[in-house]
């Protein structure tokens, strides 16, 4: 086979099996009850995208302008997706896995064909995969092996339509037995963060209410309006599903550190009952990345000035690294509102009030507001105007 038409099949196919991938682990997560799985879901999400991403990027670079649909020529690889999308709950961890171990062998495969002189860029791209997927680099052993057929050169093409089975999606998320929907007295973090058991609660909080439906949401995001939406959402979304995963790592390791778990305190489930009411994706976007957690840069600022002189380094360091990500994830939430209202103006405002309105919200929330870290999370100049201006009390440091 020709060199660059091998080259070329192998970008597309690699970048098929990624997103149908990507897409049935957003449908996942939700479904699962365990916590835990639904971090790890959420971390292979992250790993996924940036799958797609390298591979697209390759894919478009490779056809410039005239790029085709994106497409595979093994049936075998079709099959597995159809069928991971049809796993009972109690398969989708295992399917994952084995969803894995078949990218992870392609990448493998695809390194030995690809020449890295002739095609540098493709040969770099999947080599960066590779420490994504394969442990120390090995070649992981499973079922389904990339030479059945994984880049075969002949038969029919197999287009992406967008189309393709898919999971069933809960109503509601799944959640773990240990968790109880309930009430605690109200407590500002001041009051809290003076006992070993406030900072616990704290952080169960942080953990159970905050990060991991977070991740569930821009998952449905994904699934929901991804097709509908430039492939750059998805990605950004994706990229946001991943950095709460990894929060919820670090706030199960704090929890942990203080004898708790979760389960310790109950939960309301907040963050999925406010996005559950969004009525569009735009509605939906205001609800999470823009009142929700922008509310929270807020909050987090004064954390972490908490935090500080109260000598709680741990607690400064992890806010420090979760308050950096979630400037991002209100920024995509900024652009994202602008792109769906063709500009960001007073159409995008009606917008932010109507799901202020629909979920009973409050802009700002309980904490002083701090513009400089509103800006570099790309708020509008009208937002901050039309919500913050009268109620600042928290300039830069």
């Amino acid at each position: 086979m020709l060199m660059l038409m091998q080259s070329r099949l192998i970008v597309s196919t690699l970048l098929y099996v990624s997103i149908r991938a990507l897409a049935i682990h957003c449908a996942w997560i939700t479904s699962l009850k365990s916590y835990d799985e639904k971090i790890e879901c959420g971390l292979r999400i992250g790993r996924l995208g940036r799958l797609v991403e390298t591979m697209d990027a390759r894919h478009r670079e490779m056809h410039g302008a005239h790029a085709p649909p994106v497409a595979t020529r093994s049936e075998s690889v079709v099959r597995l997706l159809a069928d991971a999308a049809q796993a009972p709950h109690a398969r989708i961890m295992p399917m994952s896995d084995a969803m894995l171990a078949l990218i992870a062998s392609a990448l493998q495969a695809a390194s030995s064909i690809v020449n890295e002189t002739y095609d540098e860029r493709t040969s770099f791209h999947v080599a960066s995969a590779r420490r994504d997927f394969c442990c120390d680099g090995g070649t992981p052993s499973l079922a389904h092996g990339a030479d059945d057929g994984f880049f075969a050169p002949e038969g029919e093409w197999i287009v992406h339509t967008g189309t393709e089975p898919m999971p069933a999606l809960e109503a509601v998320p799944l959640r773990p037995d240990e968790l109880v929907i309930g009430e605690l007295p109200f407590l500002t973090a001041e009051e809290l963060l003076v006992t070993e058991a406030g900072t616990a609660r704290f952080i169960h909080f942080v953990y159970s209410e905050i990060e991991v439906p977070a991740a569930e949401v821009c998952a449905r995001n994904i699934v929901v309006h991804g097709a509908e939406m430039p492939l750059q959402f998805t990605l950004d979304m994706a990229r946001q599903v991943h950095d709460e995963a990894r929060h919820a790592v670090m706030a199960r390791e704090m929890l942990s550190r203080r004898g708790a778990r979760l389960g310790d305190f109950p939960y309301r489930n907040f963050v999925w009952a406010a996005y559950g009411k969004g009525r569009d994706l735009a509605e939906k976007l205001v609800i999470e990345q823009l009142i929700g957690e922008g509310n929270g840069l807020d909050m987090s600022e004064h954390c972490m000035d908490l935090f500080r002189a109260m000598g709680m380094a741990d607690m400064y360091d992890y806010y420090s690294f979760l308050q950096m990500d979630e400037v991002n994830h209100c920024a995509y939430g900024n652009r994202w509102l602008s792109y769906l209202s063709g500009g960001y103006d007073e159409r995008a405002m009606d917008i932010v009030e109507r799901a202020r309105e629909r979920i009973g919200g409050t802009i700002p929330g309980l904490a002083p507001v701090r513009l400089d870290v509103r800006g570099a999370a790309e708020f509008s100049r009208a937002f901050i105007d039309r919500y913050l201006s009268k109620t600042v009390s928290g300039q830069p440091k």
